[in-house]
């Protein structure tokens, strides 16, 4: 399962698309330059999204890697993957065991493991 939440950018004056004036391409062609900036509204709405998937993966059982069959078990590898990536998932990796054991640890140290 993936989830991609998305949201619309509004227009603001100063997000733009305009010619680089001092940079080209390897035929002399200039490139563009973009300028973006995010405001009140996206910081809102990225956090509206992300409330909204974590909800969803609660509802749904999703649990720090934990096996749902055999509770004290908990697979903390690139085989929770549910298929291959196209880009090196190490940190990725890394992120989710941290998670998991900090989750563990605090279930063991509470008793409810």
């Amino acid at each position: 399962m993936s989830l991609h939440p998305f949201g619309e950018v509004l227009s603001r004056p100063e997000n733009r698309v305009t010619v680089d004036p001092s940079r080209t391409d390897r035929y002399g062609v200039p490139l563009m330059r973009i300028d973006v900036r995010f405001g009140g509204n996206e910081a809102k709405m990225r956090r509206h999204m992300y409330d909204t998937c974590e909800e969803i993966l609660h509802t749904l059982g999703a649990s720090f890697n934990q096996m749902h069959e055999v509770e004290n078990v908990f697979v903390v590898d690139g085989s929770a993957f549910t298929s291959a990536s196209e880009k090196n998932p190490t940190l990725t990796i890394v992120a989710l065991a941290w998670r998991a054991t900090d989750y563990l640890a605090e279930e063991l140290r509470t008793g409810r493991l």
